[in-house]
């Protein structure tokens, strides 16, 4: 939806300015895209309180499952100083 309104939000203000010269009818016209976009945000926090339970839920997995990291890991595998040596 950003995407779409990035794209066309422009794209009226160029038709507009094309057809009737000024800036006042084109903003006026995104007035109501704005709108529109803006009332769904009550209609959505009313229906969907707790956005969290949305969320897909699989039994057994959480993130300090993952074994932690050793040493340095990033760039050359942990003996950065060989890796240098290579570079250099």
């Amino acid at each position: 939806m950003d995407q779409i309104g990035a794209m066309l939000g422009p794209l009226i203000v160029a038709a507009v300015l094309y057809f009737k010269g000024i800036y006042q009818t084109g903003f006026a016209i995104l007035l109501i895209p704005a709108i529109l976009t803006i009332s769904v945000l009550p209609a959505a926090r009313f229906l969907y309180p707790h956005p969290r339970d949305l969320e897909s839920r699989r039994p057994g997995w959480r993130p300090r499952d993952f074994p932690a990291p050793t040493g340095s890991t990033h760039y050359f595998g942990g003996n950065w100083k060989r890796g240098m040596a290579g570079i250099l």
